[in-house]
């Protein structure tokens, strides 16, 4: 914000346009979601063992205890909300404005996008996050709202949560 602020820029600026009052209810219907799928995973979980022997290199990743989901949660939120604002609403608009095409700027995006994920993203998950990248980076570009590309990077995010299901079976 303080960048924005010095660049005499708001959000609006960068495809974010909604009031505070419905960023109030983006958060609170996200929280709602997030809250009813984890009293339902709780439910679920508690009903089953969990083999984390079957989780392999990403057994770190993976909530196990309650508190976990809970920080999953909240920390999906915010990732996918913030990555949204800054590789698709401000590095796309500001690469654009410096005379970059908006095409080639969201290649350059989606490339940031896989950096932040770590440097095992650039071997074993770059189609997956690279393809991911082009996709928000679309939805943000064809729209010209970060909205759709929030809400989509926040459902991909929660489904992850699944996931658990899936390894337990």
């Amino acid at each position: 914000m303080k960048y924005l602020k010095s660049q005499k820029k708001t959000l609006v600026d960068i495809g974010y346009k909604l009031s505070n009052k419905k960023t109030l209810y983006l958060v609170g219907s996200y929280l709602l979601v997030a809250l009813r799928m984890l009293v339902g995973v709780e439910i679920m979980l508690n009903k089953i063992e969990i083999d984390t022997s079957r989780f392999g290199t990403i057994s770190g990743l993976i909530p196990k205890t309650t508190s976990h989901r809970i920080f999953f949660i909240l920390l999906v939120f915010s990732t996918g909300f913030c990555e949204e604002i800054v590789y698709r609403g401000f590095a796309i608009t500001q690469l654009n404005e410096i005379g970059l095409n908006k095409w080639i700027a969201l290649i350059v995006a989606a490339l940031l996008f896989i950096g932040i994920h770590g440097i095992n993203a650039y071997t074993n998950r770059f189609f997956f996050l690279f393809g991911g990248g082009i996709m928000f980076g679309m939805t943000f570009l064809l729209s010209k709202r970060l909205l759709p590309s929030i809400l989509i990077h926040l459902v991909i995010n929660l489904s992850a949560m699944m996931a658990i299901m899936q390894l337990s079976e």
